[in-house]
């Protein structure tokens, strides 16, 4: 298996990446609310993102930094 690209950052950027991914499901919900079903999706997608890279910062001291989504969830697998 090849490795997982990650970026090293503190622990505590975990409430950075928290923070951010509230603002996308709010912004998520607002979108479907309106019934903007893409913007919605788009934003679920950020949220769960970033909520996964508050996880691994605080978990592993590390964030995903490759291109493949399904490599930050094997991230995720490690802590």
């Amino acid at each position: 298996m090849p490795a997982i690209r990650t970026r090293s950052v503190f622990k505590e950027a975990y409430k950075v990446f928290l923070k951010k991914s509230r603002e996308f499901l709010d912004a998520a919900e607002y979108s479907l609310s309106k019934g903007n079903f893409n913007a919605a999706a788009g934003c679920a997608a950020h949220a769960a993102i970033s909520a996964l890279d508050a996880l691994t910062a605080f978990y592993l001291g590390q964030r995903h930094a490759g291109e493949k989504h399904e490599d930050a969830a094997l991230l995720m697998k490690v802590a």
